[in-house]
């Protein structure tokens, strides 16, 4: 299992440049600010639904299942500038730091219920991937059983590849662990990592909250704002309108430099379209569409993530096993308290109330 970056903007070199602002629902902003007068901004605006805040999300929505372009982007401004708000905690990477992480991290999905019991790798550290694919393109690896190891660029004191994803990265590959060789085996791909990420967030999120470390904080917003940003380009892409994700993204991170690493992902790219569809919606539509919905809709439960315990069927009566993931409620409630009370969280730190 890998988590690969899909668009080097988008997981972790982005400038941390605060957005210019950016309204998504710009029609009931002028109406509601007298641009346009409320009369005629109702004619002109017939068979319009007004936008609905929601005050967890603390953005305008359409009231609707499935994200929107407009919701996205919204989010993607608000998790930035939480995230350029928190103090970044300076790590000298070394295998024994990643290990000291994982040693935090394991235990959590068994105590946030997600698996029955913790699972403990043999190997956790930074490996060197050789060709210029993996080590460019694969943040972290895990077989769901043995181990969980980590791109080596990322502990290089002087190299600033995704300088900041080594907690979600690592993770996002003990959650595969937690998942176990069995489910990994039989569930399917999309499934699995889609899984790995919601619950990796739901654990960093826990760990945020519990133990008030900035580095968990800084963690799960820098995850939250990197899959908004994936979900625009997704979605972007869907309604082949790439030039309003291209516009987002140069407000977000304006600048020569911000530009030239985009134009050399899109490079990267363009022969192979299908795939960066797929790695979008696998890393980061799905999820945050799944995460976005249990917060707004399901009381911040989702029932159908791909943990253990996996069961044995034989349909019908049948001679041949079927492996089955029974349905489970997991509830996200540290992550749903964590995107509520983000703001007020930041501000706790910064003023060093934690």
């Amino acid at each position: 299992m890998t988590k690969q970056e899909t668009d080097q903007e988008s997981e972790g070199t982005m400038s941390r440049r605060a957005f210019l602002r950016w309204s998504a629902v710009l029609g009931g902003a002028l109406v509601g600010a007298g641009a346009i007068p409320a009369a005629e901004g109702a004619r002109k605006l017939a068979g319009y639904k007004a936008p609905v805040w929601n005050p967890e999300l603390k953005i305008y929505t359409d009231d609707k299942i499935g994200l929107t372009f407009d919701e996205v982007a919204q989010l993607a401004q608000r998790f930035d500038k939480l995230y350029d708000a928190i103090p970044k905690q300076e790590v000298e990477w070394s295998d024994h730091v990643l290990q000291g992480l994982a040693l935090e991290l394991i235990p959590q999905y068994e105590y946030e219920g997600f698996t029955p019991r913790a699972e403990w790798p043999e190997e956790i550290q930074f490996v060197i991937y050789p060709r210029g694919q993996e080590a460019n393109h694969v943040l972290g690896q895990s077989d769901c059983e043995t181990f969980a190891v980590i791109n080596g660029r990322l502990a290089l004191p002087l190299s600033m590849f995704s300088d900041d994803e080594g907690p979600h990265t690592l993770a996002h590959e003990l959650a595969h662990v937690a998942q176990t060789g069995a489910v990994c085996q039989y569930g399917p791909k999309d499934q699995i990592e889609a899984s790995a990420q919601i619950a990796s967030l739901e654990i960093e999120a826990g760990l945020a909250l519990q133990t008030g470390n900035p580095l968990w904080l800084k963690s799960t917003v820098g995850e939250l704002r990197n899959m908004a940003m994936g979900s625009a380009y997704a979605l972007a892409l869907q309604d082949k309108d790439f030039d309003k994700y291209h516009e987002l993204r140069s407000q977000l991170s304006p600048g020569a430099l911000s530009e030239g690493r985009f134009q050399k992902a899109l490079r990267r790219w363009k022969d192979d379209p299908k795939e960066l569809k797929r790695l979008l919606e696998t890393y980061d539509l799905k999820p945050f569409n799944r995460i976005v919905y249990a917060l707004m809709y399901n009381d911040a439960v989702i029932d159908d993530l791909a943990f253990p315990p996996i069961v044995a069927n034989r349909p019908y009566g049948g001679s041949y096993i079927q492996w089955e993931i029974p349905r489970r409620e997991r509830k996200l409630d540290d992550l749903a308290y964590l995107v509520a009370h983000g703001e007020e969280l930041v501000a706790d730190l910064k003023n060093g109330d934690n």
